[in-house]
């Protein structure tokens, strides 16, 4: 009988996930909208269970006789609120009334976001989120992940059930979608934007390292420990991250150097919204490329594992299959 349940079993991260998990003998039951993700999943030697987390009457029975559920299905838009909310709070509400009072269950894994969290007013641009960061995020998609481990939270208070945390930075690689993060930063690239040296910050996590993590978590190694970040522990800067994409296209171009601008930039936000509180109609993270509101300060040493890619290796793999 499978063991693991996973939700997101077909996204972009629960792919790599799943094809990893089955690939160390887990026994895996995945989540499925449709016959024909379940078909998409016949080679992987999981059990598909075709439902969907909007739709509750689809859930029961679902988490019969599992040990474990890894929580990957979400909406990972910055922008789009309202079904980053249903995704996001209420499909994880509905999957733990329908798995919270399974007998067998021993440890939810929820993937969370990095961006769960955020610096005070005054410091969200200038400043890395950390361990110490716990200022409500400033965007719908971060109030949504946070709410979501409320909820996990929550449901399991007290109970012997163990909880898991997981908040990663920008995940990138193979099967990322054409819209995704790194892919729009790759594109900037080529623009005239990928001529300035921009200073501000970024943290990276390949998917295939985002996958080894989720491994760990499973065998019971972050409990306790929760939350955690989920990075290359290598932050790396705008400016290097289009000049490292020029040089894999074969095409590098010179920066122009703009770090007092970028410092500047930082100044006069977190000035005003430390007094006009912009950040509630101006996020941080849409200026990330003059500042740190999308970089973590995290060692992925301290959760017992080595990154396989560091951004330029992971970039060259990405591309090369891209």
């Amino acid at each position: 009988m499978p063991e693991i349940l996973v939700t997101g079993a077909t996204g972009f991260v629960g792919s790599h996930v799943v094809s990893h998990l089955c690939a160390q003998g887990y026994s895996v039951r995945a989540l499925v909208r449709t016959g024909e993700q379940a078909r998409h999943l016949a080679d992987t030697g999981c059990q598909a269970w075709i439902g969907d987390l909007m739709g509750p009457m689809s859930l029961p029975g679902i988490g019969q006789d599992i040990t474990q559920v890894l929580h990957l299905a979400a909406n990972a838009s910055l922008v789009d609120s309202d079904d980053a909310f249903k995704v996001n709070t209420v499909g994880t509400r509905n999957l733990l009334q329908a798995v919270a009072d399974t007998p067998t269950l021993r440890r939810f894994t929820l993937m969370s976001s990095m961006t769960a969290l955020s610096r005070s007013t005054g410091s969200r641009l200038r400043r890395p989120v950390d361990a110490t960061s716990d200022e409500e995020p400033d965007t719908a998609y971060g109030r949504s992940k946070r709410e979501a481990e409320r909820l996990v939270e929550e449901a399991f208070e007290g109970r012997e059930v163990q909880t898991v945390v997981l908040r990663p930075a920008l995940v990138y690689g193979q099967g990322n979608r054409s819209n995704g993060g790194m892919n729009t930063l790759v594109r900037l690239a080529t623009t005239g934007l990928g001529r300035l040296n921009l200073t501000g910050r970024l943290s990276t996590i390949h998917v295939d390292d985002l996958a080894s993590v989720c491994a760990i978590a499973l065998e019971g190694r972050l409990d306790g420990r929760s939350p955690v970040f989920v990075t290359d522990g290598s932050p790396t800067t705008f400016g290097e991250l289009f000049r490292t994409v020029s040089e894999l296209a074969g095409h590098p171009r010179p920066q122009t150097p703009v770090g007092l601008f970028c410092a500047g930039i930082q100044l006069i936000y977190d000035a005003l919204d430390a007094t006009l509180g912009i950040s509630r109609w101006l996020p941080a993270f849409r200026l990330a490329p003059f500042g740190a509101s999308l970089a973590c300060e995290a060692n992925p040493k301290d959760l017992g594992y080595t990154p396989r890619y560091s951004l330029k290796s992971g970039l060259t793999q990405t591309l090369r299959n891209t």
